[in-house]
């Protein structure tokens, strides 16, 4: 007689049926597969007895209900707890709980995002664990593209600064702007630049007066006069010039003009709207073409070259510039040794343009 088969699974002594020719038989209570030894399949082949019964379940323990502990005696109980019957239960009053109010949702004012909890637009996908895998790279303050006017938008405004595109309700809104008309001038301003050059003329009268007595001749004291009147030309009429403006209908127009010994260049137009921001930068680089001027300049009498230096090479000058590209540099406005004037007109352009001041 052979050893029963049992469920390596749950325990359960395994039915095997009559002709059962394969090497794994299900569990019929747990499903597990169980392995047939050879000399079982044997057997059955023979058709040796007691193999075939009914499968029987291994019965649980029985639990035994926990033992409730008798209460002591008191001090001056004689009874010993044997003729002492056992207080009546205390019926415990059921109460009942008060429905529960719907919660109800108050609606609260937002409060704004501030720049570091707003969220940051991502540059390169990756991960933020430690892990082995590259991380990611976020950058400026997440942006979304306005449908109207396709210019990159703050996540955070609800209308777009560039067209009033309202993102909410889908629909352009119609507004009416106040108009603006800015104009800066590096320097001085253009009224005293003619009252120096005009002073300047007299001097120049006088000179040649001079000339002429000395006995140097009309023609030559005339060409001498003639070219000191080009070098202060030059020297108190070239400057720069921009020009903010602003239409009812919220146009925004940036002009920028050189004038070059009080002739005045055609103005350009900058196209602001192709950047992403403003800021205003320090230049310390040698410019070799200020230094070119000044040295010709100390030729004429060293006056002319000094006052170059003095008022266009020597200063510390700051730009307002345009920038792209996540806070690069790349359209100058302004240029200026006056700071406090330079973060004026970024502040300015940054309000009416809506472009962000980089830092």
């Amino acid at each position: 007689m052979l050893n029963p088969v049992y469920c390596s699974g749950c325990g359960l002594r395994l039915a095997i049926p009559p002709g059962h020719a394969k090497t794994k038989l299900r569990c019929a209570e747990c499903g597990v597969f169980n392995e047939i030894p050879r000399e079982v399949l044997e057997a059955l082949a023979a058709n040796v007895p007691n193999l075939v019964e009914e499968p029987v379940k291994p019965q649980a323990a029985p639990v035994r209900p926990k033992a409730v502990p008798e209460p002591e005696p008191e001090e001056n109980d004689q009874t010993y707890g044997f003729l002492k019957e056992p207080a009546p239960p205390i019926a415990t009053p059921v109460i009942e709980k008060p429905a529960a109010k719907p919660k109800i949702k108050e609606k609260r004012d937002k409060k704004p995002v501030s720049d570091e909890d707003a969220p940051r637009e991502v540059l390169i996908q990756g991960t933020t664990d430690d892990d082995g895998n590259p991380y990611q790279v976020t950058g400026d303050i997440a942006t979304r593209r306005c449908p109207e006017c396709e210019k990159k938008v703050d996540v955070r405004r609800a209308i777009c600064g560039h067209c009033g595109y309202n993102f909410e309700t889908k629909e352009k809104a119609e507004r009416t702007f106040e108009s603006i008309d800015r104009e800066w001038e590096a320097g001085w301003p253009f009224q005293q630049r003619i009252a120096t050059f005009a002073a300047f003329q007299l001097v120049n009268l006088v000179l040649m007066i001079a000339s002429i007595v000395m006995g140097h001749g009309v023609p030559l004291s005339f060409v001498m006069v003639l070219m000191m009147v080009g070098l202060q030309a030059f020297l108190v009429g070239t400057y720069e010039r921009l020009n903010l403006k602003r239409t009812e209908r919220g146009k925004v127009t940036l002009l920028h003009t050189w004038r070059y010994a009080f002739i005045a260049r055609p103005s350009v137009t900058i196209k602001w709207k192709e950047h992403e921001g403003v800021t205003v930068t320090r230049d310390n680089d040698f410019d070799l073409g200020s230094w070119v001027c000044a040295f010709i300049l100390f030729g004429y009498a060293c006056v002319p070259g000094i006052l170059f230096w003095w008022f266009v090479i020597r200063p510390d000058k700051v730009t307002v510039t345009l920038c792209k590209d996540h806070g690069t540099p790349a359209t100058p406005l302004f240029r200026t040794a006056n700071q406090d004037r330079a973060h004026e007109i970024m502040e300015v352009v940054s309000d009416i343009t809506t472009l962000p001041i980089q830092k």
